[in-house]
């Protein structure tokens, strides 16, 4: 345990920095400046992408609380005939879409970029254009996504779009805006898991070992590999779903072998992590804010670690949750049954560490607390529900109904809303250097607080009553009339408690008083260098010797200031920050980040070229925008990870010195290519699910009549063969490349990386060469539609291999080692050897398995 804060801690009033800085200073200052003007948008540092995400996050709150008001309006009344049915649908579908899609992850996503590189004494995340890509995917994604419903073309199938609805019987391109627009925008999720999954690991300062590692820290931790895995069975449903529209290979097509139940396993396996990916957020935030205002550390510290965690794991666990309705055999039912009532056991374990933080310190009521004591009421209610519903017979009994609804908003909106708009009140003096006015915010926080509870606990009431989702009207004498009505004027008080919290946001910028420094007392290093945060974050990296440690070392500011810390110069104006050991936080190396770069910007719009060209199948545009989009990536990769030539160390301080490169497992850049092939993994492994799902629905496998596997023809046999080796070729290539680099043979890496690379390209050709010998027609039936993206899916990767090798050898040859192509090679290595693996896989699933099981 951590020891208490100071008696009196807002005696910490600290000396500013002088007015007029050193030369160390200056050099700093200009290493981390933002542009200004239009190049601004080049900026890649964390504080400026986070604060962007943010800002668009609370755009598309107002966008999608918009089309809520609307909902509401339509259920006001029997028989309201303010929206058509056809409008309605779409008004819902992308209510519930911006919500969950445009608002809720990527606003928790957002507060982590700004925050958590400050909590974690780094000066930004490991791959700052990676984050800058991954935003303006998803602002440009989002706001092109929206745009739909000005036009009345927006999806309108439900914003889990399940098929048949959204595939055979929805025609136009309103539900392709969902499915290619929702997949172009999780590029900034899957960014997100990188950035932080590598950043806590390998980026936090030094003595911050993982017992000493703030709360929110492991939160975001498990909540970016919760990322990891599951939202990629939603982009491969997506993919599957959008070449089921587009040419009619049929997935979900139950007439042609199919099965639309196998988008709801795909969806959910997504949707329910989903619930806990927005939650577990708030809850970090909550655990970090509710020691400041009890002025006293976390109660169970150790505890609460272990529920993020299990929590994340039970939640994979929960999918049939919303399935219940579907035929499931009950004996599968019960098993998920209890993991949605387990998960309740976490959740528990995290609500009485927050009571016992209350109860064992010194509260004090600002506008913050009372947000947190609001999460508290309306998640435990929203939880208590959840328990209801997960109870098979009950669920039968409400599934589908406006208590589904109820329970929904009550876990999302208390579990998130609220959190997040406390965190609004705490961390916005890091942005603007003033305070929100204590006075709104309090009148904002009733106003949202009543409104809330009576726009959605009467909702449990008509459900129970048994008005179903999803309706546009409705005839009167159900007993629904005055509840909707209830309901649809508590979204006027609702509404209106949100414009005051707006309003306050806005307004302060121009009226707020100056925050000063660490205004609400805190004990997380994010408050230790003043308001508003510096570019650089700190002017010296700390070393942490507690998991609070402003209040461990009340001196530690001035040290920082003082530049008596770590990496306190930048000599040749470069940002820098240190990486250290995944433990203990022991000073290991100096990363180099980038600076202020317009290529992810415009990498990003190609990348947004191609998804919504694809849209209005205009093909020779999106031909043409995908190869912009591959020259900006390569051009990017170009001079990825560059380091000083000719410069072995650098001089960190306290006679520390520290290399620029360190290659293997211990390099970040390893831990970025491990995480993208467990990510790239879950993907791979709902489609091989998918495959057998398919497989055990199926009353025969292959269907009747068909070839029995794609190897009889004895074409198909050889192509699949010359497929194999030259995919295991290309691992062996690449991994023999690596040794060479190591043994510093830099002719044999560029042979065996140019090998490699012309390996690649011959395994993806045999492996195309395979299925057109195979006869099968992939729009004919599911299984042929299956087996070719069984081996499409390996394809497209070993394209990718291809390039990276192609790029790696280029690199090596044409420029100086300093210049990071060692890194660059073993990053590629790591991605060839799986997409070697998953070839050889993806042939052993669909030659041998129908034979042999």
């Amino acid at each position: 345990m951590s020891p208490p804060p100071p008696a009196d801690p807002a005696r910490r009033d600290l000396p500013d920095p002088p007015a007029t800085a050193p030369q160390p200073a200056a050099a700093m200052e200009a290493a981390w400046a933002a542009p200004r003007g239009w190049r601004a948008l080049s900026e890649v540092n964390n504080t400026f992408i986070g604060q962007g995400y943010v800002a668009m996050g609370l755009v598309f709150l107002v966008l999608g609380g918009l089309l809520a008001v609307l909902i509401r309006v339509q259920l006001a009344v029997p028989g309201n005939d303010f929206l058509t049915g056809e409008k309605y649908n779409q008004v819902f579908t992308m209510h519930g879409t911006t919500m969950m899609f445009l608002f809720a992850v990527p606003v928790m996503e957002a507060v982590a970029t700004f925050i958590l590189p400050q909590q974690l004494g780094a000066r930004d995340l490991p791959f700052p254009r990676l984050s800058a890509y991954g935003f303006w995917c998803y602002a440009i994604g989002g706001l092109i996504s929206f745009g739909s419903i000005f036009f009345w073309v927006a999806p309108n199938s439900g914003w889990f779009l399940y098929p048949p609805l959204s595939a055979q019987f929805s025609e136009g391109i309103n539900n392709d805006f969902w499915l290619l627009g929702i997949g172009f925008i999780e590029i900034s999720a899957i960014a997100f898991t990188v950035e932080v999954t590598v950043g806590v690991m390998k980026t936090r300062a030094p003595g911050m070992s993982l017992d000493r590692m703030p709360v929110y820290a492991w939160y975001m931790l498990v909540t970016a590999l919760m990322i990891g895995f599951g939202f990629p069975p939603l982009i491969l449903g997506d993919v599957l779903l959008e070449m089921e529209r587009l040419a009619g290979w049929p997935f979900f097509d139950a007439t042609r072998g199919g099965d639309p139940v196998l988008w709801q396993h795909l969806f959910w396996l997504f949707g329910h992590p989903e619930v806990y990916i927005i939650f577990l957020p708030a809850a970090g935030l909550v655990s970090t804010m509710l020691p400041t205002f009890a002025r006293v550390p976390l109660a169970g510290y150790s505890w609460i670690v272990l529920a993020a965690i299990a929590t994340g794991f039970l939640s994979f666990g929960l999918w049939v949750h919303h399935m219940y309705a579907t035929g499931i055999p009950h004996l599968s039912l019960s098993f998920f049954s209890a993991a949605s009532l387990a998960v309740a056991i976490p959740s528990g374990i995290q609500v009485f560490a927050w009571i016992a933080t209350i109860w064992s310190g010194r509260p004090v009521l600002r506008v913050p607390m009372l947000y947190i004591l609001g999460f508290l009421f309306i998640f435990v209610l929203g939880g208590l529900t959840g328990v209801m519903v997960a109870v098979v017979p009950f669920d039968w009994q409400v599934h589908d109904t406006y208590f589904v609804v109820a329970h929904l908003h009550y876990v999302l909106f208390g579990g998130m809303v609220f959190p997040l708009f406390g965190a609004l009140y705490y961390f916005m003096p890091l942005a603007s250097g003033r305070m929100m006015s204590e006075r709104l915010g309090t009148v904002a926080f009733w106003l949202i607080f009543i409104g809330f509870n009576v726009t959605f606990f009467t909702m449990h009431i008509t459900g129970l009553l048994g008005m179903p989702r999803r309706v546009y009207t409705y005839p009167a004498g159900f007993g629904w009339d005055l509840l909707n009505l209830i309901s649809s004027l508590g979204t006027v008080v609702l509404t209106a408690g949100i414009g005051v919290l707006l309003y306050d946001l806005a307004s302060h910028f121009f009226t707020g008083r100056k925050a000063g420094r660490d205004p609400w007392q805190a004990g997380t290093l994010e408050w230790a260098t003043g308001t508003p945060a510096l570019k650089s974050a700190f002017p010296s990296l700390p070393h942490v010797a507690g998991r609070y440690p402003l209040w461990n070392d009340p001196d530690l500011p001035r040290r920082i200031a003082a530049r008596e810390g770590l990496l306190a110069t930048a000599p040749d104006r470069r940002r820098e920050t240190l990486r250290t050991s995944s433990v203990d936080a022991h000073p290991e190396q100096v990363l180099r980040l980038p600076g202020p770069d317009f290529r992810p910007l415009l990498a990003a719009v190609a990348t947004a070229a191609v998804f919504i060209l694809l849209i209005f199948k205009l093909y020779v545009l999106v031909a043409l925008s995908a190869v912009a989009m591959l020259a900006l990536l390569l051009v990017w990769a170009w001079d990825n990870e560059a380091l000083p030539e000719g410069e072995d160390g650098r001089d960190v301080g306290g006679g520390l010195v520290l290399p620029y490169r360190i290659l293997g497992p211990a390099s970040h850049a390893w831990w970025a290519a491990v995480t993208m092939v467990l990510v790239d993994g879950s993907a791979y492994a709902a489609l091989v699910f998918g495959y057998f799902y398919l497989w055990t629905v199926s009353p025969a496998w292959p269907p009747e009549g068909g070839t029995q596997t794609v190897p009889l023809a004895a074409a198909a046999w050889e192509w699949a063969l010359a497929a194999a080796l030259a995919a295991a070729a290309m691992g062996a290539l690449s991994w023999l490349g690596v040794r060479a680099d190591r043994l510093g043979l830099r002719r044999g890496l560029v042979g065996l990386k140019a090998a490699a690379a012309l390996a690649g390209l011959g395994a993806a050709a045999t492996l195309v060469g395979a299925l057109r010998a195979s006869g099968l027609d992939p729009a004919a039936s599911a299984y042929g539609a299956v087996v070719w993206m069984m081996l499409l899916f390996p394809v497209f990767h070993l394209l990718v291999a291809a390039v990276m090798q192609g790029l790696t050898a280029v690199k090596a040859a044409v420029r100086p080692r300093g210049l990071g192509w060692s890194l660059t090679a073993e990053a590629t290595m790591v991605w060839s050897v799986w997409s070697a693996a998953q070839t050889l896989f993806s042939l052993g699933v669909v030659l041998a398995a129908p034979a042999w099981l």
